[in-house]
């Protein structure tokens, strides 16, 4: 039972993090836009584009996430056994070709890298 809300959490926590890395690509372009001095502090988006090119380097290499293997360990490999954790799974797992994750990935890094020419964050911030 403490294993499953363990996945569970690191289900959750995969989640809150898939989450932020998309909020930041679009939230940064439009917070730049409309001139919110929050998408300039360079801690946040250092975390944001470190994030993502993490991401897409595991794609490139062809790694899973480290944090979808814990999850898978601590469930045995079996699925969620919980309603929201299986919706959560749902979500955040989607059954496509590994192709078109790495595209997506490296399309999304290349966006962070544009950003921070384009959106620099401010030094100091």
């Amino acid at each position: 039972m403490h294993t499953e809300l363990l996945a569970s959490l690191v289900l959750g926590l995969h989640l809150v993090l898939a989450v932020a890395i998309v909020a930041g690509l679009i939230l940064i372009p439009v917070g730049g836009y409309f001139g919110w001095c929050w998408i300039l502090n360079r801690r946040l988006r250092l975390l944001h584009a470190g994030l993502m090119c993490f991401v897409a380097l595991e794609a490139l290499l062809g790694l899973t996430c480290p944090l979808t293997v814990m999850e898978y360990a601590l469930r045995g490999g079996e699925a969620p056994e919980y309603f929201i954790a299986s919706l959560l799974h749902d979500v955040l797992y989607w059954n496509l070709p590994a192709e078109i994750f790495l595209l997506a990935y490296l399309a999304s890094a290349t966006w962070v890298i544009i950003l921070w020419w384009k959106v620099p964050p401010k030094e100091g911030s």
